[in-house]
């Protein structure tokens, strides 16, 4: 996110914000407000402007029904299988339709600044035939004083990448929450390039945080994972010695869920390998 685009938002976590409660640690649980859109009315032909229940929205985005027809998606287009009856639609007047909500995040302050909470962003972004209209969420992980601490976005397929295909695809990304973050602005951009109408699509956003695994030097060698961490933990697995031989694998309940070496402790192996999540 550029400095401009940081200074027209500053405000969004203050007066203009979702009054969204703190959270219990809950995990695997979707945090965002009426994800899919389906909370309230919807546009009856998509020209004029319903905005979504539960975001606060700059510009036309407007909700819309699959039913409607013409240029946008409907229930046979490619889309979420959980699709539900609406989706958001960049609308008939903005170049740039923008929606906020603010997660506070505070109830898990001790956690994520010992650096054991993931999150998985996702969603459902397209656009419309040929058009360039692009969809991105974006998401600012600020601290208690609103002030950023990491951006992470997915930026939805540009009209060659669906083939021409009016529809959505789902875009995903994990990684760790950083330490000292108190609250997540969740951003939905919808981006014309072609006049008049914005055909930047999304559906099914969601934010979901996760436990992560928090003692990844499984050989206990006093490096964190590295590859005598993953050669040791396909030995074990296969019933072998530890690696290297002076090593001690003491440790095979890898996500610490109390059950050892289960399958989620191999689950959360491989994950944590690509970057992901603990699984518990």
């Amino acid at each position: 996110m550029t400095r401009t685009q940081w200074s027209r938002l500053g405000g969004v976590f203050g007066c203009l914000c979702v009054a969204v409660a703190a959270h219990s640690q809950v995990y695997d649980t979707n945090l965002v407000t009426n994800p899919g859109f389906e909370d309230g009315p919807a546009s009856a032909d998509g020209s004029t402007v319903v905005s979504p229940t539960g975001w606060n929205a700059i510009g036309s985005g407007t909700v819309v029904p699959y039913s409607v027809g013409g240029q946008f998606p409907s229930t046979s287009s490619p889309g979420p299988d959980d699709r539900g009856n609406q989706f958001v639609a960049g609308g008939p007047t903005a170049a740039l339709s923008q929606l906020f909500q603010t997660i506070d995040l505070s109830s898990y302050a001790t956690v994520i600044d010992a650096g054991g909470v993931g999150f998985r962003l996702s969603a459902y972004l397209g656009g419309f035939s040929t058009q360039d209209d692009i969809a991105r969420v974006i998401i600012v992980w600020a601290d208690s004083g609103s002030n950023s601490l990491r951006t992470d976005t997915l930026v939805g397929p540009s009209a060659a990448v669906r083939g021409g295909v009016t529809g959505l695809s789902q875009y995903w990304t994990v990684s760790g929450v950083p330490a000292n973050t108190r609250q997540v602005l969740v951003t939905v951009t919808l981006s014309r390039v072609i006049a008049p109408y914005n055909n930047a699509y999304v559906d099914n956003v969601g934010l979901e945080l996760t436990r992560r695994c928090d003692n990844i030097d499984f050989n206990n060698d006093n490096s964190l994972f590295d590859p005598t961490d993953i050669d040791a933990f396909l030995s074990v697995f296969s019933e072998g010695p530890c690696v290297p031989a002076e090593a001690t694998c003491n440790d095979i309940d890898f996500n610490n869920d109390s059950s050892v070496f289960d399958p989620a402790d191999i689950d959360s192996f491989l994950s944590v390998f690509s970057e992901g999540p603990c699984i518990v």
